[in-house]
């Protein structure tokens, strides 16, 4: 089971998939909707039988049959493992983000130095 990995590397956010050996399995990917379209395929690629689905996407999860469908109470999910939401499981993003706000309020209150004679002349 693959686990969905939140990041902040060169002050960006990405996600990726990481497995039980927490080693990474899937390329940095922007969004979330791109790491749900990554698990969805890399699930699919693995199944060696025949497909009888025609699309990848669980039709359920469509805008168009959530409206047709809202009268109805669905309590199904799916019964694929692609059908199932997605959720962030490890958030690195967030610890980061805190590194760097905190070394960011350190550095507004470093006191400003004061130069040298040499330094001023050289302004």
């Amino acid at each position: 089971m693959f686990r969905l990995v939140k990041d902040f590397i060169n002050f960006q956010f990405c996600y990726y998939w990481i497995d039980e050996a927490t080693t990474k399995v899937s390329p940095d990917l922007p969004t979330f909707n791109h790491a749900q379209e990554w698990i969805i395929s890399y699930h699919f690629s693995q199944y060696q039988g025949p497909e009888r689905r025609k699309r990848k996407v669980d039709r359920r999860l469509l805008d168009a049959k959530k409206q047709y469908s809202s009268r109805r109470k669905s309590t199904s999910k799916g019964r694929r493992i692609t059908d199932k939401p997605i959720s962030i499981d490890i958030d690195l993003a967030h610890k980061k983000l805190q590194i760097l706000m905190s070394e960011q309020k350190t550095k507004e209150k470093e006191p400003i130095r004061n130069f040298s004679n040499t330094e001023a002349s050289l302004l």
